[in-house]
């Protein structure tokens, strides 16, 4: 688990997925968050975007799963940040994915808050 501060607040990074796990479905990804009390909305992944400058540079490889945060109209994507190497400067952006389609895996990280 990886804990960093951003905007006065101590994020933790949590993995879901389970020993010899490669993936899981998205529903499951919600459950484990869900259990893990990293059930972020809205609210916590605009706060840590407007912050991203404090996102330590190791977690640029991963996508930051808010599994609260869903489009108004599609309940059924969920919001995330990832940091997208090919802009000039580059920089943490959002992103939307159905939690359906595909398989969430080990590049998949949840938000909490610091335990």
């Amino acid at each position: 688990m990886t804990q960093f501060t951003a905007g006065g607040f101590t994020y933790s990074i949590l993995d879901f997925l389970q020993k010899n796990e490669k993936s899981v479905t998205g529903r499951e990804m919600v459950r484990r968050a869900m259990e893990r009390n990293a059930h972020f909305g809205r609210d916590h992944g605009e706060h840590l975007w407007s912050y991203q400058e404090e996102i330590p540079v190791a977690l640029q490889d991963l996508l930051l799963v808010f599994t609260g945060w869903r489009v108004p109209y599609r309940s059924d994507d969920v919001n995330f940040l990832f940091f997208d190497k090919s802009l000039r400067l580059g920089r943490w952006v959002k992103g939307w994915s159905q939690l359906d389609v595909g398989e969430w895996g080990k590049h998949v990280r949840l938000v909490g808050f610091k335990e």
